[in-house]
């Protein structure tokens, strides 16, 4: 079955793209348990198996009641993809089980044509039982646009789950695993931590260090050393990202302190700024100076200008305006004309061009739509109402894959979300288990805070992730239909489908979804 609850025999999908099935796997058969469970028909190479495992659901999304479009209430969620190859996955008298199948190219495309695809269910008695789905694979590529999507990675989050040095080479063997999972589900930019992200840290407390630029201070002032972020970025664009974004050179929502800056003074390593630090402040000021102009030429000599984005704070309120546009101006002094991107939800950052890509949240984001501004979009702990679009456990997943579709509609150039792998509780005060908490210990709807979860070398997706790379497929293949028709054939077809302007007003039938999706990739085809 599909999400959209339906039973399914066919799909369309094009050679180079991924294309997922949800099996369910119901027991209705006395005193016996599903003991096999196979797949036929298709290459080895060019599937793999899931088992979709609960974890539990605690916080919901804090819906008011004109929010109708959720998942009937559960205390279990099956969102962890644990591959499998299918043998021995016992189920007990009466039971369910959930599969994800994911049929992808591997070295090669799959083969163009109708692929018969049988799932093969037996149990331990002998009784067998089997269903057949037609794949029709056309003969055209999925191509990707130019879109940025971030998901924000926490190093320091790698770094305590997995109990490795910041930045070593065991460091670097698992993070190729939490960057191969965002790239391949749609991720394009990542965050490059120059310093420990000034992010969710509870004020006077401290995130373990991940600080990848060298400092030291002398007496003439402060050298610098980017061996650390050279090799960083140039594994990162290795593992398929294409844009940069530089971690925020002051603490969140209002940029009043500076983030954890750790530099050698007199032979040993201390921390030279901090909460103690005034974002204002000259010292801070003259570092910041110091180390832009050096930064700006060290990206300009590797060729990575027009791939960088530069941060301020996250998500500043309308009482931090006048401090931010002292600082905002101090940064652009030093890096030429990079943009300055950042999550934000007054209009007002914009009109004083203070921000020159804005990234406002979807629930306040009609100004910028209205006066046609080059914006991404993110939302996180919210809007969780009305029926906007997000992420949480407790949506259908529908409800998150329809994001694609509604970035295209809003003419967004990208996504941005604060979580890809947030292990802590809120503001960082402990860390938390993803398996068994799910709501940054009683704090976030659970599943805002992560879309993997960790495994012995790295991560494995959630049903969430697959989702969302679903969604930003389909904002691809929107794309790849307007530049066959033209965007306002594309905008017609969406508005007479019932997709409309904003994040909250789209169809709420998952079958539709799909539907819809197969008739786009069929005009691109023709």
């Amino acid at each position: 079955k599909e999400s959209c609850g339906r039973e399914v025999t066919s799909g369309i999908t094009l050679k180079n793209q991924s294309h997922f099935l949800g099996i369910t796997l119901t027991n209705h058969i006395e005193r016996a348990r599903i003991s096999k469970v196979t797949i036929k028909g298709l290459d080895k190479k060019f599937y793999k198996l899931y088992r979709k495992d609960n974890v539990p659901l605690t916080i919901k999304n804090g819906t008011i009641e004109s929010d109708d479009y959720v998942d009937p209430d559960t205390s279990l969620v099956p969102d962890v993809l644990a591959e499998t190859n299918g043998i021995d996955n016992i189920i007990p008298l009466c039971g369910k089980l959930n599969f994800l199948l994911k049929i992808s190219p591997c070295d090669e495309m799959l083969p163009v044509g109708d692929i018969t695809i049988s799932v093969y269910a037996e149990t331990e008695k002998g009784e067998k039982d089997e269903k057949t789905y037609t794949l029709t694979v056309l003969d055209k590529e999925l191509e990707k646009s130019d879109f940025r999507v971030t998901q924000w990675i926490h190093y320091d989050c790698i770094v305590d789950y997995h109990k490795c040095r910041p930045f070593s080479k065991r460091f670097y063997d698992i993070l190729k695993s939490y960057f191969a999972t965002a790239v391949e589900y749609g991720q394009t930019m990542v965050y490059v931590p120059l310093f420990t992200a000034p992010l969710d840290t509870r004020i006077g407390s401290e995130r373990t260090t991940c600080q990848l630029v060298d400092v030291k201070k002398t007496d003439a002032g402060y050298e610098f050393g980017f061996d650390k972020v050279k090799y960083f970025i140039e594994f990162a664009l290795a593992s398929g990202f294409k844009y940069l974004e530089f971690s925020h050179l002051f603490t969140q929502w209002g940029a009043l302190h500076a983030p954890k800056i750790i530099a050698e003074v007199n032979g040993k390593n201390r921390r030279i700024f901090g909460w103690e630090t005034d974002s204002a402040g000259e010292e801070y000021l003259t570092f910041i100076r110091a180390l832009l102009t050096k930064l700006t030429s060290f990206i300009n000599e590797n060729g990575w200008h027009d791939i960088s984005h530069f941060h301020v704070s996250d998500e500043p309120s309308v009482e931090a305006l006048e401090r931010y546009s002292v600082l905002r101006d101090v940064i652009r002094e030093s890096i030429e004309d990079m943009p300055i991107m950042d999550a934000l939800s007054n209009y007002e950052f914009y009109t004083r061009g203070l921000v020159s890509l804005p990234v406002p949240v979807i629930d306040k984001i009609k100004p910028f739509i209205e006066n046609n501004v080059t914006h991404m979009a993110y939302y996180c702990c919210g809007p969780n109402r009305e029926n906007y679009t997000n992420r949480f456990m407790i949506l259908p997943l529908h409800r998150v894959r329809i994001l694609g579709l509604l970035l295209y509609r809003n003419n967004a150039i990208g996504f941005l979300h604060w979580g890809y792998n947030f292990y802590n509780s809120f503001l960082s005060v402990h860390k938390i288990d993803p398996y068994r908490c799910t709501d940054g210990a009683g704090s976030f709807p659970s599943g805002d805070s992560f879309v993997v979860y960790p495994v012995e070398n790295g991560c494995t997706p959630s049903a969430r992730l697959v989702a969302l790379g679903e969604g930003f497929n389909d904002y691809h293949l929107l794309k790849m239909l307007e530049a066959k028709k033209g965007r306002d054939y594309v905008m017609g077809l969406l508005e007479s489908e019932g997709v409309h302007e904003g994040y909250n007003n789209y169809p709420f039938d998952a079958a539709w979804h799909i539907d819809f999706m197969n008739r786009v990739t069929k005009e691109i085809s023709e």
